[in-house]
């Protein structure tokens, strides 16, 4: 396969990476360079009444079910539920993946608290301050849901820790 293609719209020889894919065609690459595929697209968008047309088509096709179908499929592979855990992890915790793998390896893959071995990304839990959101490190679901059950209150822990020496267990 060749590294350069010449656009049919303009003439011009250019890298194959300036050419959109296309499944149809022997070589997989669109005939037209992506510039011209975005001047094509606006001269197009401009005429009266397309634009509209456009958004029309894209809302009904966002809602259908073939659609939605699709979107549920792709959900469901490892990329589609990377990408939705690195979306959730920035709109929640305004964390980046590269940051959460940073804090993961600063706690050399360890819960905070108890110092347990996570398994997997999904063992592990970000820990954050209800009242500023501002991310304090990353336990594990028994670790967090602990601290959740006393409202990351000292005072109910303090006692938790109390009632536990007073009450100890022959062991």
């Amino acid at each position: 396969m060749s590294v350069t293609k010449r656009c049919t719209k303009c003439g011009v020889k250019k890298p194959i990476a300036k050419f959109s894919g296309d499944k149809i065609r022997p070589d997989g690459k669109s005939p037209w360079c992506k510039t011209c595929h975005v001047k094509n697209q606006l001269r197009w968008l401009a005429k009266p009444g397309k634009r509209e047309k456009m958004r029309t088509y894209q809302r009904e096709w966002a809602r259908s079910p073939y659609r939605k179908a699709q979107l549920l499929a792709y959900q469901k592979t490892e990329v589609g539920k990377t990408v939705r855990w690195r979306a959730r992890l920035k709109a929640k915790y305004g964390l980046s993946a590269v940051e959460y793998d940073a804090r993961l390896a600063a706690q050399r893959n360890r819960c905070a608290v108890c110092r347990g071995l996570f398994k997997d990304r999904k063992t592990t839990h970000v820990d954050h301050c209800h009242a500023t959101n501002k991310v304090r490190d990353i336990l594990c679901r028994k670790c967090n849901l602990a601290l959740g059950a006393a409202r990351d209150d000292e005072k109910i822990l303090a006692a938790l820790i109390d009632y536990l020496r007073r009450h100890r267990c022959a062991s």
